[in-house]
């Protein structure tokens, strides 16, 4: 070889249409789990679909993982375990094929739910690994990531430490109220794709997820004028009590996320890792991108209801899109 120059591979696919297929045409198994241990929690996600409802009268359909016992949650059934506990997480699919992977979690390839490294699951599959440390994560389908997370599949991942709710992590702050807000903004148009349904011939669409053109800005799925007073986006406290907003990033525009002074609020983890010391915001706003995690204590220093305005921002212009809101309410 000269040059850098890759020599080509005599058994590579003919045309781009053969490559298409090639690259996506990964293993679909249901095996048993490796070296699988008893473990110390478990929980079983099962696909579902059904559809978000907005103000302005329109909906989209929604797919999403949920615990058996739940009825149709967005986002998906948080999964919530100890520092140092062994998981069993087993995904039924139902509908077409999906992963979970636990994003944040460093489990062994085969356990990732990455199908490039390993496969994608046809009907069942439990996935076993360890909760190395306490934090905010999320998990969510790998298959075709951009369109099955923009599609809904994805939710928190919460790790405690070994002593349980109330503490952030060991030796971090401690809370007296919780709250769970995942910025998530929707193009209907991914919706109309024919590769939504899981077909592998849909090329021309694939190269139609360079355009997101979101309608629908919201947080929890629920959008500014629906938010009041919805337990989805509304926590409740007192003066002085400490508020931990886990934060998500489940939005493809850039959010930023603007307090009001009365929260006073103040960041502690960043992706599932302590800060080396907690930091005020500056100017009380927050600048995230997708897939990010912040975990923060507000503690509110007057009463009344607080809105939280998220910005929706095109990742390149900068163009305000759209925003959503919360509340926290204050006595």
């Amino acid at each position: 070889m000269s040059g850098g120059l890759v020599p080509i591979d005599q058994n590579r696919p003919a045309d781009l249409t053969q490559a298409v297929h090639f690259g996506h045409n990964r293993p679909e198994e249901s095996p048993e789990t490796p070296g699988k241990v008893r473990p110390d929690a478990t929980f079983v996600r099962k696909v579902f679909n059904d559809k978000l409802e907005f103000s302005d009268g329109g909906d989209v359909e929604y797919w999403a993982f949920k615990d058996p016992d739940d009825d149709k949650p967005f986002p998906s059934t948080p999964i919530r375990a100890r520092q140092g506990q062994v998981i069993h997480t087993t995904i039924e699919t139902a509908i077409n094929v999906h992963t979970i992977h636990h994003h944040g979690i460093e489990p062994s390839t085969f356990n990732d739910g990455v199908p490039d490294s390993s496969f994608t699951v046809g009907s069942r599959y439990t996935y076993q690994w360890r909760a190395s440390r306490a934090g905010t994560f999320f998990y969510h389908c790998h298959r075709n990531a951009p369109l099955h997370v923009q599609m809904g599949m994805f939710g928190y991942l919460i790790l405690d430490p070994p002593s349980g709710p109330g503490t952030l992590y060991v030796g971090g702050p401690q809370y007296d109220v919780e709250a769970l807000w995942a910025a998530y903004d929707i193009d209907p148009t991914w919706r109309d794709y024919n590769h939504a349904s899981g077909e592998k011939n849909a090329i021309a669409d694939r190269t139609r997820l360079n355009r997101f053109r979101p309608r629908y800005f919201t947080i929890n799925g629920v959008d500014a004028r629906r938010s009041r007073n919805n337990p989805k986006t509304t926590v409740r406290a007192r003066v002085g009590q400490r508020v931990l907003l886990r934060h998500l990033t489940g939005a493809y525009f850039v959010n930023v996320v603007r307090f009001p002074a009365a929260l006073a609020p103040v960041v502690h983890m960043s992706d599932g890792e302590p800060l080396p010391a907690p930091t005020p915001l500056p100017g009380n706003r927050l600048e995230t991108t997708t897939a990010e995690r912040y975990d923060l204590i507000l503690t509110p220093t007057a009463a009344g209801t607080h809105t939280v305005t998220y910005e929706f921002r095109h990742w390149l212009t900068g163009a305000l899109a759209g925003t959503a809101t919360a509340h926290v309410i204050v006595t």
